[in-house]
């Protein structure tokens, strides 16, 4: 029996391997009934943060 040395994706046309370390991490929001809503919307490239785009607004219920 011979072990595949990758897996293969279900779908050729995803790439699951990138060339380079970044990241798009979407942070909050926090819970609603805490003041100040903010939700923050982080590129990192291994640990360091290249851009964050803040969301402030409110959470109707």
């Amino acid at each position: 029996m011979q072990i595949p040395s990758k897996l293969k994706p279900y779908y050729e046309n995803i790439a699951f391997e990138q060339e380079d370390s970044k990241m798009i991490i979407n942070l909050g929001p926090q819970h609603p009934s805490a003041h100040g809503n903010l939700r923050l919307i982080l590129e990192l490239d291994g640990e360091q943060v290249v851009k964050a785009r803040p969301c402030i607004g409110y959470m109707h219920r």
